[in-house]
């Protein structure tokens, strides 16, 4: 593949495939694709000349720290982000929506870091958030369980406003009489 010959879409979807920024000019697309090319290529001969170290290398993160250690893998590409860097991260996205004036919301990758670390220091296991049909099931349960019907808090609620709109209503009519 020669990189300095494909269009700016090709180039772009080329570096997606690899997860690489896409933004620039072009010039700045094929310098990217070259380098991720060559990273490959030589990335491939490294493991060629390697010898077979799979009955060594049970386990996939192990296989990567060898690669990263043996410097076949740039550290920086491909890789996810330490707690570190992913805490630095959100900081940084913290002050940016803090500096225009918008509203924060944290990635949802940054949750999930949350949520796994917190699991890992109390020793919990993580459980797959349910559908909301098991979660209407669970609240009519609950509700038969404790003598309310499903709809006992909204009606209550929607009565409440009732109230309030009437007692609105009639102070609003007071004060037409008033003046």
């Amino acid at each position: 593949m020669e990189p300095s010959k494909l269009k700016v879409e090709e180039l772009r979807k080329e570096l997606r495939s690899r997860n690489l920024d896409t933004t620039g000019l072009k010039q700045a697309l094929v310098e990217r694709l070259e380098k991720a090319l060559t990273e490959e290529r030589k990335r491939d001969n490294v493991r060629a000349a390697q010898p077979d170290t799979s009955s060594e290398v049970n386990e996939p993160h192990k296989q990567r720290e060898l690669e990263i250690n043996s410097g076949v893998v740039d550290n920086s590409i491909g890789r996810l982000p330490t707690d570190e860097e992913l805490t630095a991260l959100e900081e940084k996205r913290r002050k940016r929506a803090e500096r225009f004036g918008v509203p924060y919301v944290p990635s949802k990758e940054f949750l999930e870091h949350k949520k796994l670390s917190r699991a890992r220091r109390f020793g919990e296991e993580l459980v797959e958030p349910e559908d909301s049909s098991k979660i209407e099931e669970k609240k009519r349960k609950r509700a038969e369980r404790f003598g309310l019907s499903s709809q006992a808090v909204p009606d209550k609620l929607s009565k409440q406003v009732t109230q309030i709109n009437q007692t609105l209503q009639t102070a609003k009519n007071s004060q037409k009489h008033i003046l």
